[in-house]
This record gives structure tokens, sequence and C-alpha cells, in this order.
């Protein structure tokens, strides 16, 4: 048996025919089973018979369970996949990396990115700033030491 990753976990049950709520943690490409980690420390894999979108979540059913008290004992527990059903991805996260301008020198630490389907930013602590992620205002990205330098237009740091 393959190793599994944890995916998501079970948010809810879902009407009374047995349908479960589950928020993924990563995008996942759609599979026939899913594992679901059980209080007692076994995981259990269970065939898929209903996936799609819900919300922001996704709407599961499985074979054989067909109400609320089956599923009573998935909530609030961990889901887990094979990874090849992982969606690649090419985002790299820069939480965590210290932020450097020009001029003010050292200024924060990422705390958390904001992207939608316009724009993107980063919030930095300390102050709670947000800094828009525009490309003639960051100089480079050195990976390996988790920097961002910026040359931020004059003031911004003072909002």
């Amino acid at each position: 048996m393959p190793e599994l990753t944890v995916c998501g976990v079970v948010v809810k049950s879902h009407g009374l025919k047995g349908q479960v709520i589950i928020h993924f943690y990563q995008l996942i490409q759609q599979p026939r089973f899913l594992t679901i980690a059980l209080a007692d420390g076994n995981s259990v894999p269970y065939r898929i018979t209903l996936f799609k979108p819900h919300q922001k979540e996704w709407l599961v059913a499985f074979e054989g369970l067909n109400t609320v008290t089956d599923v009573g004992i998935l909530i609030k527990r961990n889901v887990l996949i094979d990874p090849q059903f992982l969606k690649p991805t090419n985002a790299v996260s820069r939480i965590g990396y210290q932020c450097f301008d020009k001029t003010y020198g050292f200024f924060g630490i990422v705390s958390k990115e904001i992207k939608n389907q316009n724009a993107q930013w980063f919030e930095i602590e300390p102050g709670n700033r947000i800094i828009p992620q525009i490309q003639d205002w960051i100089k480079s990205i050195d990976a390996s030491a988790k920097t961002i330098h910026f040359e931020l237009p004059e003031g911004i740091l003072n909002l």
C-alpha cells in the first residue's frame, strides 16, 4: 500500500443521505477512494460515489454510508490520499521571509500571502502592513536566505 498524505479534513455531515463536506488543504485530482483516519488510530479507505464542489468545500458521498449516523464517526477526521492524486502546484510560499527595503532596511516578516484574481499582497508583521506584490518594487528574492529585498515608494511604510 502506498504511503498516504493528509490532504484535508471532514468538516461536517450534509443532508440526510450520508454526504459529508470536506475541506481540502491542497488541490487534488478526482480520486476513486479517500482514506479517513479514525479516532481509534485506524485508517479506512472509502469508495467515492459523489464528489462535487460545494461553496468553497467539496460535497462527498461514500459507498455504503447512507445516513447521518453512518458518517458521524468521520466528522473532524483527517482525510488521506495517495500522493499521485495531488495536483502539482508551482506556488511557492514566501511566509516567514524577512523583508528589507533599500532605504529603511529590515521592516518585518511575511506572515500571510493574500491572493485574488486581480492582485497579490504580502501581510507583514509587526505592524500588520499590507504590501502589494508589484514586480517593480521587488528587487530580489533569495529563497535560501528567505529574504525579500524591496525598493518601496517613499513613505509607504508610514501608512
